[in-house]
C-alpha cells in the first residue's frame, strides 16, 4: 500500500502541475455544464411561452396588460392608495 502511495506521490511531483490543472479544469467543466443546463431550461421555458403566444390570444392580452400596463380602448384604470401612504402616483 505504501508503495502505491509513493508511486502516486512521485507521479504528482513529476507531472509539473498537470494533475492540479486537471482537477481545476474538471471543476470548471462541471460549472460550465451546470450553466449550460440552466440555459437549456430557460430556453425550453421561453420556447413554450412563444408557442403559447402563437396560439393563445388571451395569453397575449394578459401579458400585454401585466408587462406593459396596456388597457383596452374602452377601459378605465383605477388606482387606490391607502390613507397615509406616501407612495408616488405613476403619472407624477
Amino acid at each position: 500500500m505504501w508503495v502505491i502511495a509513493g508511486v502516486l506521490a512521485v507521479a504528482v511531483l513529476v507531472s509539473g502541475g498537470a494533475v492540479r490543472r486537471f482537477f481545476i479544469q474538471r471543476g470548471e467543466l462541471a460549472r460550465w455544464e451546470m450553466r449550460l443546463a440552466a440555459a437549456e431550461q430557460r430556453m425550453l421555458g421561453l420556447q413554450a411561452r412563444r408557442e403559447r403566444a402563437d396560439t393563445d390570444e388571451m395569453f397575449i392580452e394578459t401579458s400585454a396588460r401585466r408587462e406593459l400596463g396596456l388597457l383596452a380602448p374602452d377601459e378605465i384604470e383605477f388606482r387606490f392608495v391607502a390613507r397615509g401612504s406616501s407612495a408616488p402616483h405613476k403619472g407624477d
